[in-house]
């Protein structure tokens, strides 16, 4: 058998990673009509403007060390921060974004401090390599999508390399995890990580059982209110989508909603490797070039639907709404909501979403068939959350649903996926409005176990009950003024100088009660013995500790062997 490798030389614009697809696809153009050659020089073209890393760990780590100390002398302490930014921008590294209410550890505050937090993250190694490690993994993935192979004829949502990627990475965390304790910095007390871990919201079930809960008795709270439900589908016109489905059929499920299935996956010839991207607008409006990327497909619907909110925010139309994030077969990016609308704005609704979805390229065939899809949502075929509820499992583990229409997949595959796409891409994969309540006071009340006084007891008991509409009822009354949270300073300033803050309990200031509701101090201790992984973002997984029922408190973690 030849390989491209030995026939063709300038196989070298290919990621390694791709090799073996390349030469799958060329032997089989070449037997099936001569033309493997022109297959093959068309994929150079694609792949030579498609720059992807291939470097190892090693590599990486060295360029984040190089980037570092690049920043360092570009942006010395009490200079301006352009050179540095100019470097970030010839990178292709997008400037960190710093809270205005960030205080520093010397007390410095305001534009000071915003600017020192940026330029302590630009001369972090730590916040490099992170970038880089992104940047690698949606290179090569970009590359994938621009060759062809990701779509439901080949490789579903996510290519098999960015999949193993990703599966490996997280097994490499999930072993950090398990090699880690958390220690009561005053009684001793050992307890695992991953005990901490399962217990809160990073545990699958927990965190499905509580978003239905959420969708659930949120859909009675707005229907008390004289709102109805409808489900949405939202995706970006045509030129964000490398491949569409020709000859296929639209299935309408039990529940009104449309799926397409079957039929021959095409190229799009209106997919754009580079989108045209407006910013502002009238005279101070501008256009630049943006590579066309699933998270840039997210960018557009995530701006689309400002557009509307602020729409409605003008004609006096309240909209609440909870919407899940997921790849089309083709890795680009789409929608799913439920909103909830009062029954006498549902019309002008409609007519402010379409405005906003079909602002761009409005014309192009299958726009206003296939861009906005909006089902009223029947309470006869089933509630909000049965809508809604495949698309979170699908999100998450992929429980309770028996098949994925878009990939042809079990849904336990297609989790896998879509998980394995979601952090590639870093696209965040659900959001609730504000008006389903803030749900970190409602884990904080289900902590709760004495019985209280007053506001703070009827809610204690209403999350005691999983009853999240008596939740809601409570802190939605105008009468009364919210629970809210307390807050401490953590001892020690981030890896950035800058002062964190910690949840210890709740408070109602009206009748001067406050519940502390962590009562533990815990520090994370690594069992070096066991494992010498080093690979992994240690500060995503102690946040995952701080939302456990534990309440990691100290968020300065040490290294040592445990006793």
């Amino acid at each position: 058998m030849m390989h491209v490798a030995q026939t063709n030389p300038a196989y070298a614009s290919f990621n390694p990673a791709f090799i073996k697809d390349i030469e799958a696809e060329w032997q089989h153009h070449h037997a099936e009509s001569a033309n493997g050659e022109n297959y093959l020089h068309q994929q150079q073209a694609i792949a030579s403007r498609s720059f992807a890393s291939d470097k190892d760990e090693d590599g990486l780590r060295f360029s984040a060390m190089l980037a570092a100390s690049k920043c360092k002398q570009l942006a010395p302490e009490g200079t301006p921060l352009k050179r540095a930014f100019d470097y970030l921008k010839s990178r292709g590294i997008t400037p960190p974004i710093v809270s205005k209410q960030t205080i520093r550890h010397d007390g410095t505050t305001g534009e000071k401090a915003v600017t020192e937090g940026i330029r302590a993250r630009l001369c972090s190694e730590k916040w490099w390599l992170r970038k880089l490690r992104n940047q690698q993994a949606q290179q090569q993935e970009l590359q994938a999508i621009r060759l062809g192979f990701v779509n439901a004829g080949k490789q579903v949502y996510i290519s098999n390399h960015s999949l193993s990627r990703a599966l490996m990475r997280q097994e490499r965390n999930r072993e950090w995890l398990e090699s880690c304790d958390l220690i009561d910095v005053d009684t001793g007390e050992v307890m695992p990580m991953m005990q901490a871990v399962d217990a809160g919201i990073s545990n699958p079930n927990n965190r499905r059982n509580e978003m239905m809960l959420r969708i659930s008795d949120g859909e009675k709270f707005f229907a008390a209110q004289g709102k109805i439900a409808l489900f949405l589908t939202l995706t970006a016109p045509s030129k964000f989508h490398q491949f569409t489905r020709k000859a296929g059929y639209i299935k309408t499920d039990s529940m009104g909603v449309k799926h397409t299935i079957g039929g021959q996956i095409v190229q799009n010839p209106k997919y754009q490797e580079v989108i045209e991207w407006r910013r502002g607008r009238g005279k101070s409006a501008t256009i630049e070039s943006r590579i066309n990327t699933p998270r840039l497909g997210h960018e557009w619907l995530s701006v689309s639907w400002a557009r509307l909110r602020a729409a409605l925010k003008h004609k006096a139309i309240q909209c609440d709404f909870m919407r899940v994030t997921e790849p089309h077969h083709d890795g680009a990016t789409h929608w799913h909501c439920i909103a909830f609308v009062a029954e006498s704005n549902v019309r002008d609704f409609t007519k402010l979403l379409w405005s906003k979805w079909l602002r761009e390229d409005a014309d192009e065939a299958g726009a206003k068939k296939y861009r906005v899809d909006i089902v009223r949502i029947d309470p006869k075929k089933g509630r909000a959350a049965s809508y809604i509820a495949k698309y979170i499992s699908k999100n998450i583990d992929g429980a309770s649903v028996t098949e994925d229409f878009e990939s042809g997949l079990d849904a336990a595959e297609s989790s896998v996926r879509v998980h394995a796409w979601r952090t590639t891409h870093v696209i965040r994969a659900f959001q609730f409005s504000r008006g389903f309540g803030q749900v970190g006071i409602w884990r904080e009340l289900r902590r709760i176990k004495d019985g209280q006084d007053g506001i703070v007891e009827l809610a204690r008991v209403a999350a005691d009950h999983s009853d999240y509409l008596a939740f809601l009822t409570i802190q939605s009354q105008k009468a009364l003024q919210p629970l809210s949270t307390i807050r401490v300073d953590n001892p020690k300033p981030n890896l950035y100088g800058e002062i964190t803050s910690r949840v210890i309990g709740l408070e109602y200031a009206p009748d001067s009660i406050e519940v502390i509701t962590h009562t533990h101090t815990w520090e994370v201790v690594r069992r070096v013995e066991e494992s010498e992984s080093d690979d992994v973002d240690r500060f995503e997984f102690l946040a995952i500790a701080e939302n456990s029922p534990l309440g990691l408190v100290d968020n300065n973690y040490r290294y040592e062997v445990a006793a």
